[in-house]
């Protein structure tokens, strides 16, 4: 084996550096359009449950296409977009529920 010289390990920790400081760069501009346009929680909220609406309704048009035997429509592809949709259902509602426990102990603490 080939002993590494140290101007190859700089080189090489160099355009690791460079690409790491890339990567974040483009992290930020991508996440700078989302801080901006967020408008609150309760956009936040909208979004959330117009993809789960977008979701069940994937769903359900894959189901019915399966089961009328359309052309393309697998059972893979069918079973994937029920669990997404059972997985996102689920997961809204313990949002709903933490945020409901939350209120609770707000609602309760003494003042």
């Amino acid at each position: 084996m080939d002993p590494i010289s140290p101007t190859t390990v700089f080189s090489g920790a160099e355009a690791l550096q460079a690409r790491m400081r890339g990567l974040q760069l483009q992290a930020e501009a991508r996440l700078r359009p989302a801080r901006q346009d967020a408008g609150g929680f309760a956009a936040l909220m909208t979004s959330s449950v117009r993809n789960v609406d977008s979701a069940l309704h994937e769903a359900a048009s894959r189901t019915e296409a399966f089961l009328r035997e359309e052309p393309g429509a697998d059972l893979v592809g069918t079973m994937m977009a029920v669990n997404k949709a059972r997985v996102t259902f689920r997961t809204m509602v313990e949002i709903r529920n933490q945020l409901i426990q939350a209120y609770k102990d707000v609602a309760n603490m003494p003042v």
